[in-house]
């Protein structure tokens, strides 16, 4: 779930995520495509009303990763 509109988020788009978590591989980027987007308007009393946005993300390999692979890895079962 992204907290902040971001309307360049659109389904097919690939973006990098940055790991900032000490502990969890800080510095280390992974490539999403963005498999759906929803989008969610929440109404509260009056006139107020709060837009969520949920995005599906898919991994999807760099191609730094891809020469790193072995046969076993593409192996499909």
């Amino acid at each position: 779930m992204i907290d902040e509109d971001a309307g360049q988020i659109v389904e097919g788009t690939v973006f990098h995520v940055e790991e900032m978590r000490q502990g969890h591989g800080m510095g280390t980027m992974t490539a999403y495509r963005v498999a759906e987007v929803r989008q969610i308007v929440r109404r509260f009393s009056g006139k107020y009303g709060q837009l969520l946005r949920k995005v599906l993300l898919v991994p999807v390999a760099l191609a730094d990763d891809v020469g790193d692979l072995r046969i076993d890895d593409l192996d499909v079962n």
